[in-house]
């Protein structure tokens, strides 16, 4: 087996640029070791893939108890889920098993975990509180969580392939609204999920400290905030792609 240096080298020098900042100074420091451990077994990327996707289930069924205990506890159960997702596509590297299948299961594992995280907190809210807001805040929160990331997608998808945008009314609009475009960018960075599920571990922490929960906050935030980001990203989309 190579050293943990050569597997670095192997593993994760080629993904390095996609890597959000949680995972490059966090995850990926750490997730070497665990894939070590996973090059020893005959598990393979996609059964990595699927403990990955238990990890984030088990931390979302976690919150529906709304208690400050379980809810730290979920969210570090959250930090281990997102440690994995980059375990798997080191051992696809690693034993060159990289698929679109297995490209496929972990964008879905995204898709599935990231709004159940906040259905789950509303219920467990709901019902500590006795409060219906709590689930109705969590409805759009969760949306958003699916709908950020696909309009960049269908964006790609329908202007990136047939009629890119419209650069040069992209860049008027950016230097006349640049105050706006730079408090955009910090919300729209907020609402990343490594960022949304380190926002919840600090949250979870501190409501453990302090003997008073803070998530209510977090759904009152993603509800407004994330909602405005995707709906914002829409109307940029839609300003600034050419009509056919």
């Amino acid at each position: 087996m190579e050293s943990i240096k050569e597997l670095r080298k192997i593993c994760q020098e080629s993904r390095l640029w996609a890597d959000t900042l949680h995972g490059r100074y966090i995850c990926r420091p750490l997730s070497i070791y665990i894939t070590r451990l996973v090059l020893f077994t005959s598990l393979t990327a996609n059964h990595v893939t699927m403990i990955f996707f238990a990890a984030g289930v088990i931390a979302s069924i976690l919150f529906l108890s709304g208690s400050i205990g379980l809810n730290f506890l979920a969210s570090l159960i959250l930090q281990l889920w997102y440690l994995l997702d980059h375990v798997d596509g080191e051992v696809a590297r690693y034993r060159n098993t990289t698929s679109l299948v297995g490209i496929f299961m972990d964008e879905m594992v995204h898709y599935i975990v990231h709004p159940l995280i906040f259905i789950c907190i509303g219920i467990g809210q709901f019902l500590v509180n006795q409060n219906v807001i709590f689930i109705m805040l969590s409805i759009p929160a969760s949306l958003a969580m699916i709908l950020i990331p696909l309009v960049q997608v269908m964006r790609e998808k329908v202007f990136q392939k047939n009629e890119p945008i419209n650069n040069s009314k992209t860049e008027s609009i950016v230097k006349q609204t640049s105050y706006g475009v730079r408090l955009f960018s910090i919300l729209h960075s907020s609402c990343t999920f490594s960022i949304v599920m380190d926002i919840i571990t600090i949250f979870s922490i501190v409501s453990l400290l302090a003997k008073y929960n803070l998530l209510p906050f977090i759904l009152w935030y993603y509800a407004i905030v994330g909602t405005g980001i995707w709906v914002m990203k829409v109307i940029v989309i839609v300003m600034t792609g050419n009509k056919k």
